[in-house]
């Protein structure tokens, strides 16, 4: 007894001597027990808990599913990703309770799972008892039946008088980690579908190049077929090959009884045949400018192949960046593909000299040409010349204007002023009168005038340069003239195209026109651009210099060798067709060019040089391509348009912008446009029809452009008069009922283009909109222009038009060859177009009245509007 009393006070002692001084040392030596290398942070396998510590009884508690306390352990269960777990435990000293939290993460199971429930074996319907493997790949499995009385979960099956659905769940422990699969079975009653000869009938291959052919049918009753990638094989067995050998799971579901049956197949989609791609065709679709001022957009990838760059020149990097210099510089830019072997393509830029012309900070001078006579204007450039008595020029970044001084000595050429003044015209001439001098800011050195040799001398072409100064060499002079205070020089270039240059003695000291004789062949150096009573002249200033030479008149040029186009099936093309030869004494040798063209098929799609030569003059020849391509197709994308082959959606429209932004050039010389809108001995106006050509009409005005102004696809042949009515005028409706026949003319502010016309108009805006990435709001309403390019469908004179472009400016405008494109890109093939009932019956009976071959069109166009 006396020794019971000693170890009850003993005891005593003990837990008395628990205080809270000892708990940081209670906690500290509470620790977990990890295993099989685990760590805090990375838990792989359960951890042993201590129950006692320090003779004080510890319990567990964990705040998840994956880490349950069974007795002295924690259980893991590890998942498809890490799990953040809290562990606690539990002490009292006293009344009072003490815990210590452990934080671990509980690392996630890279075991496979899927691959052991991928290999058991469970059918889909059955009437027998079926076999469950109690165990894969040494690993146990677990079975639970949603259903014991039809199918327990040792496979034994008892048939009741109607099919069954049960779920049979499989459960794998591996790794730290429990999965559970569920497999769905019909059970079969006696009398039931018999799904293998189903099976059978459906006579799926398991691997397929070529299209399936799925019945559609069993015993009377309908299949519905479902594919797990559509976009490889679809519901109704089309396929399309991808890259690599694809597996689809294809499934069959037919309704029996009101019992739905189903089969799957695995059907492999072998990948495309590898066929090696024509390089020099792609290599061949890549249009560079042969000048630049700006950075080039240099293709990386081209039909899904990659071009690598390479430049001769810092002038323009390897990636396209451009960096002018103090003298134009001609770049050689090459074109790599890289396979077996290296195809390369080079081609030649002229990287145009850096401008002397200042960033206005006033008006620009581009700006100030467009206001309206009268406006007070305040301009800032250089001045580049004394053109006339008391008449300068001055220019800045965007362009040049006249200077009306009243004096030669009131401003210095190569000097930077800002001045104001009036905005005014004399003869035509658009200049500033009564300047005045704001502010001179100092002196540049001038650079030479923009070379124009060769260029149209056009009245409207040449207006484009007014007050430029320019440089034009290989003018023949045909008279000279001396009027009061000025000698004039008529001049001719090769083409035939006629202006005259004037000298004033009153600002030329010298005067250099006076041993230059008629037939001589002068070269003009930093002369002005000016007009006088709608006449284009050059003028002759101190900046200027003249070199004259005789002409040889022994010299043969050859004449008319443009780009032209060729359709197969068409008849055999005369290649000399249009080309002549003559020398200086207007002798005719057109009789003896012939050609040379050793690789050209016309069977054959493709671009082909043709060498036009005079027989028995090696030196006296000249090139022009001929571009063969087969009849357009609608939906058929290939030549010109095979970069647009097999696309759909985004991909489809982005190629479509590719094509027309970077392909080609932009020109439309007066001459150019007369060429392509002349039919027979007329011209086709656009608003008012066949008439005699007028001027050029800018259908995007040209106030609203950006620093593109001419590209042919937007000029068209026009009456003056109505192109002077039109203006810059936003297109609208008439407001009226379309009978194919209704005229121009302004209604609300805007322009309409008469019935006949709606669809030039609306193809051309479509197209310049992408091509100079413009907002088409400026010149008109998308929805509208839409169902202009429906009602009026492309004729056979934009056709023909379409081609001949291709010849000057190497591009086209597809949605002229292929109107389908216009919904891919702007409608995404979805927007229907809200078009009146009346207006559509007007059309039809128009179009039966007057074009029954329309009739087709118009049963498309009834189609898009339902």
């Amino acid at each position: 007894m006396k020794f019971s009393k000693i170890l009850v006070l003993l005891f005593i002692l003990i837990l008395a001597g628990c205080t809270e001084s000892d708990i940081p040392k209670i906690k500290d030596d509470i620790l977990l027990q990890y295993t099989s290398n685990s760590t805090q942070n990375a838990v792989t396998s359960d951890i042993i808990l201590p129950s006692l510590v320090n003779d004080l009884a510890i319990t567990w508690e964990s705040d998840s599913e994956f880490a349950k306390i069974e007795g002295s352990r924690v259980v893991i269960n590890r998942q498809d990703s890490d799990v953040k777990a809290t562990l606690t435990a539990s002490f009292k000293v006293g009344d009072k309770t003490h815990e210590k939290a452990f934080e671990i993460t509980i690392s996630k199971s890279t075991f496979d799972f899927n691959s052991l429930f991928n290999a058991i074996s469970v059918p889909l319907e059955t009437s027998t008892s079926i076999f469950l493997p109690a165990s894969i790949n040494t690993y146990d499995i677990v079975w639970e039946s949603s259903n014991e009385a039809f199918l327990t979960s040792t496979g034994v099956v008892t048939p009741g008088s109607t099919n069954q659905n049960v779920s049979l769940s499989a459960t794998i422990k591996a790794d730290n980690a429990k999965r559970t699969h569920t497999f769905q079975i019909t059970i079969l009653s006696p009398e039931s579908f018999d799904l293998n000869a189903f099976r059978s009938f459906l006579n799926i291959p398991s691997s397929t190049e070529v299209d399936l052919t799925l019945p559609v049918s069993y015993e009377g009753n309908t299949i519905t077929w479902s594919s797990s990638l559509v976009n490889v094989l679809s519901n109704q067995g089309l396929i399309t090959r991808q890259s690599v050998d694809t597996t689809v799971e294809l499934s069959a579901s037919v309704t029996v009884n009101g019992q739905v049956h189903q089969v799957k197949f695995d059907v492999v989609v072998l990948k495309e045949d590898v066929v090696k791609p024509d390089y020099q065709a792609i290599l061949n679709k890549i249009t560079i400018p042969s000048v630049t001022s700006v950075n080039l957009t240099l293709p990386s990838v081209v039909d899904e192949v990659e071009i690598v760059w390479e430049s001769n020149n810092a002038a323009i990097s390897n990636t396209g960046i451009v960096t002018r210099q103090n003298k134009d510089i001609v770049v050689t830019l090459i074109a790599s593909i890289k396979d077996e072997s290296t195809i390369t393509k080079s081609f030649s830029v002229t990287v145009l000299q850096i401008t002397d012309f200042p960033v206005s900070g006033y008006m620009s001078i581009a700006d100030v040409r467009q206001m309206a006579q009268a406006t007070k204007v305040t301009v800032q450039g250089v001045i580049t010349s004394l053109m006339t008595n008391g008449n300068f020029t001055i220019q800045d970044s965007t362009g040049a204007i006249p200077v009306y001084m009243n004096n030669n000595t009131g401003l210095k050429v190569g000097t930077e002023y800002i001045i104001e003044g009036t905005l005014g015209a004399f003869n035509g001439l658009i200049q500033i009168s009564a300047p005045k001098i704001i502010e001179t800011k100092g002196t540049v050195t001038l650079s030479e005038g923009i070379d124009l040799t060769g260029y149209s001398l056009d009245f409207e072409d040449v207006l484009a340069y007014e007050a430029h100064v320019i440089t034009y060499k290989g003018l023949e002079v045909t008279s000279k003239t001396t009027p009061s205070n000025a000698t004039e020089l008529y001049l001719k270039n090769a083409s035939g195209e006629t202006t005259f240059v004037r000298l004033d003695t009153r600002v030329n000291a010298t005067n250099p026109f006076t041993n230059i004789n008629v037939g001589e062949i002068v070269d003009l150096f930093n002369v002005t651009v000016g007009q006088y009573n709608s006449k284009a002249q050059l003028l002759f200033s101190s900046r200027s210099t003249v070199v004259a030479r005789p002409k040889n008149p022994e010299i043969i040029s050859i004449y008319g060798a443009g780009n032209r186009n060729f359709i197969i099936g068409d008849p055999t093309p005369n290649l000399l067709e249009g080309i002549t030869a003559k020398n200086g004494y207007n002798v005719d040798f057109t009789s003896q060019l012939a050609y040379d063209a050793p690789n050209l098929d016309l069977s054959k799609a493709g671009d082909y040089e043709i060498t036009v030569y005079l027989t028995g003059h090696s030196d006296v020849y000249t090139t022009y391509t001929l571009f063969v391509r087969k009849e357009i197709e609608v939906g058929v994308y290939e030549g010109y348009y095979a970069s647009l082959s097999n696309l759909s959606g985004s991909s489809l429209v982005n190629a479509i912008k590719a094509l027309i932004v970077n392909t080609g050039r932009s020109t439309g010389s007066t001459g150019e446009v007369q060429s392509v809108d002349k039919v027979g001995s007329s011209y086709y106006l656009i608003y008012d029809g066949m008439g005699s050509y007028g001027n050029r009409e800018h259908v995007w005005p040209d106030s609203k452009l950006g620093s593109v102004k001419y590209d042919l696809h937007n000029l068209r042949a026009a009456n003056s008069g109505t192109n002077s009515s039109r203006g810059n005028m936003p297109f609208v409706e008439d407001g009226k009922t379309f009978t194919g026949s209704q005229p121009y003319g302004k209604f609300s502010g805007g322009w309409y283009p008469g019935d006949e016309h709606i669809g030039d108009v609306a193809r051309i805006v479509l197209f310049v909109a992408i091509r100079f990435n413009l907002d088409l709001k400026l010149v008109g309403d998308l929805q509208m222009f839409l169902q202009w390019h429906q009602m009026d469908p492309v004729n056979e004179f934009e056709i023909n038009r379409n081609d001949k472009i291709f010849g000057i400016q190497n591009n086209r405008n597809p949605f002229i060859d292929h109107p389908e494109l216009v919904n891919a890109y702007y409608g995404g093939g979805a927007q229907k177009l809200q078009v009146s009932i009346t207006m559509v019956s007007h059309t039809i009976e128009l179009l039966v009245e007057n074009d029954l071959a329309l009739i087709t069109e118009i049963k498309r166009f009834e189609t898009l509007l339902q």
